[in-house]
């Protein structure tokens, strides 16, 4: 019963941002773990003869899941008093498990038969779009001053 009007008192003096917080990281623990059924659902729907590279996308897809599920379930814990530190080391866990898994895909989906090869193609791109966005952004400057 302690414990309760703990929570209360807490609660009530928290502000409408931590509320939303709250809220938000709540609604998207059961988001994201709907969409962590789905992609198992999809990893296991894949044929025998899917070529590796998908098979490694799809898996990757799960952790990533699992990993957003985690880190928002634990900004949900640090709404909970004295459970800041808990909920802060739930969510870095998730973090770095969503973090992985999207590295995981990015080669995976960009995989040229060895990590060299696919680093210095995944470094290219990144190059190439970064140049481009700059000189999108300084033409869309430079014209606006013609």
């Amino acid at each position: 019963m302690r414990t309760f009007k703990t929570l209360k008192k807490t609660w009530a003096s928290m502000g409408a941002l931590s509320k939303f917080n709250a809220g938000i990281a709540g609604l998207n623990s059961f988001v994201s773990a709907y969409k962590t059924g789905e992609s198992i659902k999809a990893f296991l729907q894949l044929s025998e003869g899917a070529k590796s590279t998908v098979k490694t996308t799809a898996g990757a897809e799960i952790g990533a899941n699992v990993g957003e599920t985690i880190a928002s379930t634990g900004a949900l814990v640090m709404a909970i008093p004295g459970g800041q530190a808990l909920g802060l080391g739930i969510a870095a866990i998730g973090t770095g498990i969503y973090g992985i898994s999207k590295g995981v895909q990015l080669f995976s989906r960009n995989w040229k038969g060895d990590i060299l090869s696919t680093s210095k193609s995944i470094g290219k791109k990144v190059v190439d779009s970064t140049k481009s966005s700059i000189t999108k952004a300084f033409s869309k400057v430079k014209g606006l001053f013609s």
